[in-house]
C-alpha cells in the first residue's frame, strides 16, 4: 500500500490564518487584494496573485463574507496568499439584496473599528455569528443593531447609557432620554435643551445593555421590539458619523 504524502513543511515566513473576507480590491492586471478579518493579526490585508485570471487556484473563493483557511507568505510588504481553503461561503448572503446590505454594513463597521495587527478573537466570532444569522434570520434590522451594540462594547466605544450626563440621575421617571452623539451621552427629559432625532427609551437602554453583557452564545435569545431596534440604529448611524466624521457608505442601503 502506497504511504500517505506529508504535509508540506511550513518555513518561517509562512503562517496559517482563518479569516472572513471582508472586502477585495483589483491590483495591477491580474491581482486582488484581499482584506481579511482574523483572530490573530485583526484586519490583515494579502494578496492572491493572478486571482483574477486563475480558473482552478482561489475560483469562488475569495467573495465577500467567505470563511476561509489561508497559507501566507509573509516575506513581503504584503503577505502573499499562497493556498485558500473554503470553509463557509455564506452563500445566502449574495442571493438577497437586503442580507447583503445588511452584511456589508456589519463588515464595513468592521473595517472602521477593527485594527490592523491587533486581533481579536472575541471579534471573529462576533462576525461570524452575525453571518451566519444573516444567512437564515429574515429580522436583519435585529441582527444588525445587536451586532452593533455588542462590537462599540467590544472596541472601547460604547457610549455612556447608565444615568443622565448633567444631572446623574437615572429612571423611568427621567425618561423619554436624548442621545447626545458628540459627547457619547444621554440627558433625561429634564435636563434636554432643544429638539433632538434620537430618543432613547428605558426599553432600548436595557437592551443595549443587555447585548453587550451577555455571553455571545445566547445573544440571540435577545428579542427587542421594533421600536427599540429603530432607536438603536438610529443611535449608532449618528454617533458613527461623529466618530468617524462620514457616513459609512452602506447605511445607504440599509434603512436605520
Amino acid at each position: 500500500r502506497q504511504a500517505p504524502l506529508p504535509h508540506p513543511v511550513m518555513t518561517a515566513h509562512q503562517a496559517k490564518r482563518r479569516g472572513i473576507v471582508l472586502m477585495t480590491t483589483e491590483s495591477g492586471e491580474a491581482d486582488l487584494v484581499v482584506t481579511l478579518y482574523t483572530a490573530e493579526d485583526g484586519l490583515l490585508r494579502v494578496i492572491a496573485k493572478g486571482a483574477r485570471r486563475s480558473h482552478k487556484r482561489f475560483v469562488n473563493k475569495l467573495e465577500r463574507f467567505s470563511l476561509l483557511d489561508c497559507r501566507l507568505n509573509r516575506k513581503y510588504r504584503l503577505p502573499l496568499l499562497e493556498e485558500a481553503e473554503l470553509i463557509d461561503s455564506h452563500l445566502a448572503l449574495r442571493l438577497d439584496f437586503d442580507a447583503c446590505a445588511a452584511a456589508d454594513l456589519i463588515c464595513q463597521h468592521l473595517r472602521a473599528w477593527g485594527t490592523a495587527g491587533a486581533g481579536d478573537r472575541e471579534l471573529l466570532d462576533l462576525l461570524l455569528w452575525a453571518l451566519a444569522r444573516l444567512c437564515r434570520d429574515q429580522d436583519r434590522r435585529r441582527i444588525v443593531a445587536l451586532f452593533l451594540a455588542r462590537l462599540h462594547a467590544r472596541t472601547g466605544y460604547q457610549p455612556s447609557l447608565d444615568a443622565c450626563a448633567v444631572c446623574g440621575r437615572a429612571g423611568a421617571d427621567r425618561a423619554p432620554y436624548t442621545f447626545q452623539p458628540a459627547r457619547g451621552t444621554m440627558v433625561c427629559r429634564h435636563c434636554a435643551t432643544g429638539p433632538t432625532a434620537m430618543p432613547l427609551s428605558p426599553a432600548t437602554i436595557r437592551t443595549i445593555e443587555a447585548a453587550a453583557a451577555m455571553p455571545l452564545a445566547t445573544l440571540d435569545r435577545l428579542r427587542p421590539g421594533p421600536a427599540a431596534i429603530a432607536e438603536m440604529l438610529t443611535m449608532y448611524k449618528q454617533y458613527g458619523r461623529y466618530l468617524l466624521d462620514r457616513d459609512l457608505a452602506a447605511w445607504k442601503f440599509f434603512p436605520s
